[in-house]
């Protein structure tokens, strides 16, 4: 993940979510400042075939929260993360048009994410606010 941090004006945080605030922390604030972090992790703990939400994120603060807050110079959006990853980029192959939530606290990269998600086939979005502390 450095180097796509280094490179990437948008850099996509696909880790499994409880390692997530410890990978983005090893990458370097930095290398992400004034980039967009655009957020697919999901803080699930996997015990045999039963899922769970990991308990540091179960309260008042969210996984995208704490990455925002760990980057506090880097745009995180929040998005698609209530999706199997090839629904993500591929949203037409649902029976009927889905809607593609997203949320952050810039505009501008909140902005940005949507034109990504219309390249990738997304015909409905909906802005969820500044729900990032």
């Amino acid at each position: 993940m450095v180097d796509a941090a280094r490179f990437g004006e948008r850099v996509f945080n696909c880790v499994q979510g409880i390692h997530s605030t410890e990978v983005l922390a090893s990458v370097g604030k930095s290398d992400l400042a004034g980039k967009i972090l655009i957020d697919w992790s999901n803080p699930y703990l996997y015990d045999g075939r039963h899922i769970s939400l990991d308990p540091r994120w179960s309260g008042h603060t969210s996984l995208g929260e704490a990455n925002q807050a760990l980057l506090p110079e880097t745009e995180v959006v929040k998005t698609l993360n209530y999706l199997c990853h090839h629904l993500m980029t591929h949203p037409g192959l649902l029976p009927e048009a889905p809607t593609g939530f997203y949320c952050g606290n810039d505009k501008g990269a909140k902005a940005e994410l949507a034109k990504l998600l219309a390249d990738f086939g997304w015909k409905d979005t909906l802005d969820l606010g500044c729900t990032l502390a």
